[in-house]
């Protein structure tokens, strides 16, 4: 069962940073060439738009991301990753 429950949270982590990837990749690609066409005055609404909706997409996806390294980093049992989880907790706050 634990075996389990590990991949499912692995492949949870996983899907989670794909989407994020990709949402990223879409932004620099897409969203950001369209603020040429956005005229001067028009610029700071467009702007505040885009930052709300991008943030809507994300922020399931960086939450999703941060409970699975919460998770990991308190299921992770042997020595060697212990370091590892006090140096990374931090990077979650």
């Amino acid at each position: 069962m634990d075996w389990l429950v590990c991949i499912l949270h692995l492949e949870t982590d996983a899907a989670a940073t794909c989407a994020i990837a990709g949402l990223i990749w879409f932004v620099q690609v897409v969203d950001y060439p369209l603020f040429a066409d956005v005229q001067s005055p028009d610029i700071r609404g467009y702007a505040a738009r885009h930052v709300h909706r991008d943030g809507d997409r994300g922020r399931p996806l960086t939450l999703i991301e941060r409970e699975t390294a919460a998770l990991r980093a308190v299921w992770s049992t042997s020595e060697a990753t212990a370091r590892l989880r006090y140096l990374g907790l931090p990077c979650l706050l």
